[in-house]
Parts: C-alpha cells; structure tokens; sequence
C-alpha cells in the first residue's frame, strides 16, 4: 500500500515535470513565431538588408522585390522610397512622426515624416 503511494507520487511529480517542459517549448515557440523577433519584416534584395522593418523599405539601387511584401510592386528604381502606410497613420502621426530608414550598408536615415511625404519617390500602397 505505501509502496504504491509512492509510486503513485513520483509518477504525478513526472507528469508536472513533463506538462511544465511541453509548456516551456511551447511558449518558446509561441514567442519565436509571433512577432516578437520579426525575422520575417526584414526585406532583402539580391541578399542585401534594406530595412528595418515591414512599414518602410529603401531600395539603394534598381532591384526586384519579393511580391509577398510589396505585391503592387515588383520593380524599383535606385534610390526609390517605398511606404506601406494606412491612412489614420498618416493623419496620426502626421506632425511629429520618423521613418528610420535603412540603406544597404545598414546606415540608419531619420527623416521628418513631412519631407518624407513630400518626395516624389515616395509611394503609397494600400
């Protein structure tokens, strides 16, 4: 009787220690795919970075881009601006916004979202 108590204990300590070890790896790769480490915003041309993120992308020389990000754009001019932005951003953010963008030695630009609206270069895709 008390031997199987035992046996009885040390097999639900087992059963937490596995629920708690699916629960890490689970958790993990919740983490891993949801957004927190954005693997899949970066942008790449002819295997160069060239930006930071998935809301802006400067392209530093004519290249293809992956239709997946930009599908109403699948050539660019060098030195082309390209913003993926909703109109309630702009208005938003109309005032006091910054676009961080990236070139393809991965230099960080800061520029004043008026003057980035301002650029011919820039289109605006829905």
């Amino acid at each position: 009787m008390i031997r199987g108590i035992k046996w009885l204990a040390a097999r639900k300590t087992e059963l937490k220690l596995t629920r708690s070890f699916y629960g890490v790896c689970a958790v993990l790769f919740i983490v891993l795919t949801s957004g927190i480490f954005p693997i899949s915003s970066r942008i790449y041309l002819q295997g160069q970075l060239v930006a930071v993120d998935s809301s802006t992308a400067y392209v530093p020389y004519s290249s293809y881009v992956e239709e997946s990000i930009f599908p109403d754009t699948k050539y660019v001019q060098k030195g082309q601006v390209i913003a993926k932005l909703r109109s309630y951003e702009i208005e938003k953010d109309l005032n006091d916004a910054r676009l961080k963008l990236a070139t393809y030695n991965h230099q960080l630009n800061v520029i004043g979202f008026n003057q980035f609206m301002q650029d011919e270069r820039v289109m605006l895709l829905e």
